[in-house]
């Protein structure tokens, strides 16, 4: 347990310390998740768990007591009732937190750009997060990406990035909306990257930034996500849905294996886990 302490810990400042020259003596890929942490009972056992990062979901709804409505709560489209809020959800956390020295992560996925505005007007929610010693990431999918769906529309990224700003230690996870078919051997494009990275200068981005990227798609997009990557310290955090079947696992690896473990993180099933590299690697990448 104190290992995970101490990794999360640094977890904060990974991105700028490498921008220094600092080399962060870790594998990123063996940092373990929680997901849809979207309900009291799941997060109540994930605190209680081993897991380093809780993944949960933020649509607008109303809660399960009808106390409160119109407001952000834990949930996954279609969903919008809940038995935790968003304040409740942070609230609950930074207290664990306080407690206990191996600290959690939190992964905050905004569904909604309505959703993240009115998370950062909230004064509980915005006090926590500046105030926070462990790792917060803020996360939406901001342009559309390879296969999207015709009605998964992105969230604003120009109003994501300026609030995210606001929590200057906060790691921005950034991504497409996608979809997946392995029949049609798509990947990421040219355009999706020069697109991303047109964003981050846009928005003149100095905090660290993670690419959330979808493993299927990244096994066909080698070239795109070496140039993702070059000429700046940001990450890949690589995930997959649970039917993201029949893609080709080996060109994953080597796509992987090209990046290396200080820079990739690795939030996928547990079946496609065992079968990456990364996660018995100890080398570290120069």
């Amino acid at each position: 347990m104190l290992r995970s302490h101490c990794i999360l810990f640094g977890l904060l400042f990974i991105h700028s310390d490498i921008s220094q020259g600092y080399k962060m003596q870790i594998n990123l890929a063996t940092i373990t998740w929680a997901h849809a942490v979207n309900d009291k009972a799941y997060l109540n056992s994930s605190l209680n768990s081993g897991i380093d990062m809780l993944e949960a979901d933020i649509v607008i709804g109303r809660t399960a007591d009808n106390k409160e409505n119109n407001i952000p709560i834990m949930g996954h489209p279609p969903n919008n009732v809940s038995d935790l809020s968003l304040s409740q959800f942070v609230s609950i956390v930074d207290e664990f937190n306080k407690r206990n020295a191996a600290k959690k992560g939190i992964k905050l996925d905004f569904k909604c750009i309505e959703a993240f505005e009115s998370a950062i007007r909230n004064e509980e929610f915005s006090a926590i997060l500046s105030k926070a010693n462990y790792p917060v990431w803020l996360n939406a999918d901001i342009l559309e990406g390879p296969l999207a769906h015709p009605q998964s529309n992105p969230v604003d990224a120009t109003l994501f990035i300026k609030g995210g700003k606001l929590f200057p230690r906060s790691v921005l996870s950034l991504g497409w909306t996608t979809g997946f078919d392995a029949t049609k051997k798509v990947g990421y494009t040219e355009s999706n990257v020069r697109e991303m990275l047109r964003v981050l200068e846009t928005n003149e981005v100095r905090q660290p930034v993670t690419f959330a990227v979808r493993a299927g798609l990244v096994a066909e997009s080698k070239n795109e996500m070496n140039k993702l990557l070059s000429n700046n310290t940001h990450t890949l955090t690589v995930w997959s849905a649970i039917n993201d079947e029949g893609f080709d696992v080996d060109k994953l690896n080597d796509v992987l294996d090209g990046i290396g473990i200080r820079r990739i993180y690795v939030d996928v099933p547990d079946e496609l886990k065992s079968q990456l590299n990364l996660l018995n690697s100890t080398q570290i990448d120069a």
